[in-house]
């Protein structure tokens, strides 16, 4: 099997800030899950076709996402909505 080229350099740093934003998501204040939820919501697209960056960015995502569903503040809501259609 031939092997797969080198990941280029913006996507790897692409990688790299969009897992250090996924541990923002849960933050403890508004401000920092939408900034998460908002930066994750743009650099998602990016990796459309590197999947093997993309998919475990998105496993990793999944659970801190999943529990702003029951936020009361509208603004983190509608940015979990929106990124959960990205």
């Amino acid at each position: 099997a031939a092997e797969s080229p080198p990941t280029p350099q913006h996507i790897r740093v692409t990688v790299a800030i969009l897992k250090r934003c996924v541990n923002f998501i849960g933050g403890s204040t508004r401000e920092e899950s939408l900034m998460a939820i908002r930066t994750l919501t743009l650099g998602l697209p990016i990796l459309e076709e590197y999947e093997n960056e993309l998919l475990p960015l998105a496993h990793l995502a999944w659970a801190p996402l999943v529990a702003k569903f029951t936020s009361t503040e509208p603004s983190v809501l509608k940015g979990a909505f929106e990124l959960f259609v990205v």
